[in-house]
């Protein structure tokens, strides 16, 4: 195991100057990054730091500028939110993760019966459900918009088996959230703050807007020819609450993370909970830049050495990264919202992993591009799931594209966004990210007379050729 080189106390100061120099070098409009660090880890008293900055502004049309305690969306980590109040209902006997889960909605439905009646908890919070992942129907701001949203899947197309393989799956949190529903007797909203929110004190986490506009709080940007504007949307719809609608403060989600670590304080789950959730289930090498493998809600990955536990989350023009390192007991988190925040994450979280940790950041995804792109032909046509078409077409006598096309209407209309494709073998293959130096991994899997193609995390179907 790496250890940091030094001890030393965290330095707000620097971190200040180091995000407010990399938000205008990223062109991100405002961003908030959390620091915690406990001594439990190592066997200490429990004692514990914590640094949290702010920089830039919550809204390019208002200027009012991010502070510490700025609520940002965090998205998509919202999911471990909703895996932690699953896991807690199977250590109280209420629910079984490997049970079909028609036992808690017998009225569940999807397009294929047979993964309807055979799909479990275990394979909506380890995305191997099958399920079409980008489902965002909106069903209405009522207390019912979960349980409306649930029976909408009865068209719901299904990629594959359940269990054959890993694609990412807003749909399944939802359904995990409606079975929470069920079991608690409230709304998912309520569940989490009773059982969640109050047993930590947690006072800046909210999923509703007329709770987040009692604080102060960041909006969306997306680039519009080289220039932020603000999102049309500001929030996903409350339908998708239990797969990614939290809002919260940076010192709320590093005091969550917190209890997922050894000597976490306020426990959510038990030992015997937490070690499951924690577990490798899927490898996941193939369909993920940021994982090694899927634990039960959370993502593993180590670096260099390191074990961390993490999740990304991405909403309307706001992006949020949570690490977690367990065996040093350091968290670190970062939410901003526009620009280039990946970017912006790579450097805040090299240096401050070095510094803290002594763990190494993965190197950046790259492609081997020593092929002549012969390799693509066999993949030749087109790939969809919900909301995304993507095209795989020759440009040219060596030169190949993926054309990727949104139609979700989420983000506006849009032309198909055009990714450059390199590699000499299914194992290199990668798509260049339009207007940027970075690459995203890409590959093709068949299972049985189906092939698939994994891209962002992803899983999509080939399909005929479109009339």
């Amino acid at each position: 195991m790496n250890n940091p080189k030094t001890v030393q106390a965290l330095d707000a100061a620097h971190w200040q100057r180091q995000l407010e120099i990399l938000i205008e070098k990223y062109q991100v409009p405002g961003a908030v990054f959390g620091i915690l660090r406990s001594d439990t880890a190592s066997g200490g008293t429990g004692q514990e730091e914590r640094v949290v900055v702010g920089a830039g502004v919550t809204n390019i049309n208002t200027g009012q500028p991010v502070t510490p305690d700025t609520l940002f969306q965090i998205g998509s980590i919202t999911k471990t939110w909703t895996a932690t109040l699953v896991l807690q209902l199977v250590a109280e006997g209420k629910l079984d993760l490997d049970a079909p889960i028609r036992d808690v909605l017998p009225d569940f439905t999807l397009s294929d019966e047979s993964a309807a009646a055979t799909i479990t908890m275990r394979h909506l919070l380890t995305h191997t459900s099958g399920i079409d992942g980008d489902i965002f129907t909106d069903t209405g701001r009522g207390d019912d918009c979960v349980r409306k949203y649930v029976e909408s899947l009865h068209s719901a197309a299904q990629l594959f088996t359940p269990g054959a393989t890993w694609s990412y799956c807003n749909t399944g949190l939802v359904i995990a959230g409606r079975v929470v529903e069920v079991l608690r007797e409230m709304t998912w909203d309520a569940a989490l703050s009773k059982y969640i929110l109050a047993p930590l004190s947690l006072k800046a986490t909210t999923t509703l807007p007329e709770q987040t506009a009692l604080h102060r709080f960041a909006v969306g940007h997306q680039n519009q020819n080289g220039t932020p504007v603000l999102t049309p949307t500001f929030l996903l719809p409350r339908s998708c609450g239990p797969a990614g609608l939290i809002t919260a403060a940076a010192d709320d989600v590093l005091s969550y993370a917190r209890t997922f670590m050894p000597g976490g304080g306020q426990a959510l789950l038990g030992a015997d909970s937490l070690a499951a959730m924690l577990t490798p289930q899927v490898e996941m090498h193939h369909a993920s830049q940021v994982a090694d493998h899927m634990g039960i809600g959370w993502v593993l990955q180590s670096w260099g050495g390191v074990p961390t536990i993490n999740h990304n989350g991405g909403t309307l023009g706001q992006n949020s990264m949570l690490r977690l390192f367990p065996e040093q007991g350091v968290v670190l988190f970062l939410a901003a919202n526009g620009g280039e925040p990946q970017k912006l994450m790579r450097e805040l979280f090299t240096e401050a992993a070095a510094l803290l940790t002594g763990a190494t950041m993965p190197a950046a995804f790259t492609p081997a591009t020593d092929g002549d792109g012969s390799a693509f032909h066999e993949y030749e046509g087109f790939y969809e799931a919900a909301g995304v078409r993507i095209h795989i077409r020759a440009a040219g006598e060596a030169t190949w594209h993926a054309a990727v096309m949104d139609t979700t209407g989420l983000f506006g209309e849009k032309e198909p966004d055009i990714f450059e494709l390199a590699g000499s073998g299914p194992a290199g293959f990668g798509a260049a990210v339009p207007g940027t130096s970075d690459w995203a991994p890409l590959s093709f899997e068949s299972l049985g007379d189906t092939r698939l193609l994994h891209f962002s995390g992803r899983s999509y179907p080939q399909i005929p050729t479109p009339n």
